[in-house]
């Protein structure tokens, strides 16, 4: 919890430094989670979510995301029968990019930290937890007249384990995924 308030400090510190040409962008984008590694049973899984990204520089964003991810899938345990498991992540992350140019066509590179909800279900009974995670990330940007601007971005998202999972030998990072996300964002200028 210490690192999020670190991160969350961090980017406000960002978005507190004035530009003459600040921009806010806001966005909706659709998402695709696969797990890595890939195991047995586990299946990928769709959602979307929302964004936000404030403008330091031209080339420097700070801001915020939000994603739900959801899959269902059927589970035979043998003679016990078969069971519908229903699994949900929810990362809230706040974010750092750079973007490497400022044409129509605009790379960029960063990094999400924060909090990761995860819900899993099974027949009715469902366990929940959070966890601290982090993500690199990389993506593209093109330009659309009247100020929008679809993008397309992965992210590759490692959930710590708790010390507890730790402590009884289970890895550092007790979830890993690639989530894919294509999306809309609009830009006001402030």
């Amino acid at each position: 919890m210490k690192i999020f308030t670190r991160v969350v400090a961090f980017v406000f510190i960002l978005m507190s430094v004035q530009n003459v040409q600040a921009q806010l962008q806001v966005g909706l984008h659709g998402a695709y989670g696969i797990p890595t590694p890939k195991e047995e049973g586990v299946k990928n899984s769709f959602g979307g979510g929302i964004q936000a990204r404030y403008f330091i520089s031209p080339n420097l964003a700070a801001g915020l995301e939000a994603s739900l991810l959801s899959s269902k899938y059927s589970e035979d345990y043998g003679w016990l029968g078969k069971y519908t498991v229903k699994v949900r992540s929810i990362p809230i992350t706040p974010k750092v990019e750079y973007f490497f140019l400022d044409g129509p066509i605009r790379p960029y590179a960063g990094l999400k930290a924060g909090l990761y909800l995860a819900n899993v279900s099974v027949e009715g009974k469902s366990e929940s937890e959070s966890s601290f995670g982090f993500a690199p990330k990389v993506g593209v940007q093109y330009k659309l007249p009247q100020n929008l601007a679809v993008f397309l971005e992965g992210d590759y998202n490692l959930i710590l384990s708790k010390k507890a999972a730790r402590d009884l030998g289970a890895d550092t990072f007790g979830s890993k995924f690639v989530q894919l996300n294509l999306g809309l964002a609009y830009t006001l200028d402030l």
